[in-house]
């Protein structure tokens, strides 16, 4: 972990079990359990009707993800000396953006099924085209890749989507993790690397362009 944890060329090996970072446990444990119990309440009435139409799967999902990393981030301060240097890198390479994008993926489910709700309280109001995965006027021939991805419905492409801007920043953290040396000595680009004592190493792993 970083500096920006406490880590630094004097730290030791050891929890750092000062006043703040106790009241930071502390604190982390009560709400983890208000979160814990208000997604129990969700799926415990997760086939009421507006549980139905809000698709809590998606937004509980973000939610788990989300809260993981903010619990690294809230312990970061007890274990931030013991624990190996590239996992802060790790943490905020898959969990956070991973998390924002499941987030971002459930209130888009979310916006588009109250637009579609708003087409029938309103009377004036007209349904333009059908809805998507309606294959009664196809056009014939459309069998390539975009073509099925377009007559989707909205929540299968969202979710696609998704998923792929999800691989594709997991393989960028791999990526960058491979080419730098700051978190392996033997391998990557030349001139990336860290050097000093171990504690000085870890308080240089969270800086740089890696990042």
């Amino acid at each position: 972990m970083g500096s920006e944890l406490g880590v630094d060329a004097n730290s030791k090996e050891e929890l750092n079990l000062s006043p703040v970072s106790i009241w930071w446990v502390c604190w982390t444990g009560i709400w983890t359990a208000v979160v814990a119990l208000g997604m129990a309440y969700l799926i415990f009435h997760r086939n009421s009707t507006p549980l139905r139409l809000r698709g809590i799967w998606l937004s509980l999902s973000a939610v788990v993800l989300l809260h993981l990393y903010w619990i690294t981030v809230q312990l970061g301060l007890l274990v931030g000396s013991l624990i190996p240097g590239n996992a802060e890198f790790w943490i905020m390479g898959t969990l956070l953006p991973c998390g924002i994008a499941l987030f971002h993926a459930s209130n888009s489910r979310f916006i588009h099924v109250a637009n579609l709700q708003k087409r029938y309280t309103r009377p004036n109001s007209r349904i333009v085209g059908l809805p998507y995965g309606n294959t009664a006027f196809e056009p014939k021939g459309g069998r390539g890749l975009i073509d099925r991805f377009r007559h989707f419905d909205y929540t299968t492409k969202s979710l696609i989507t998704v998923g792929f801007a999800m691989l594709l920043q997991i393989f960028l953290t791999a990526l960058m993790y491979i080419v730098s040396r700051k978190w392996h000595s033997s391998w990557g680009i030349p001139g990336t690397e860290v050097h000093g004592t171990a504690m000085e190493q870890k308080a240089e792993m969270g800086r740089g362009w890696e990042w």
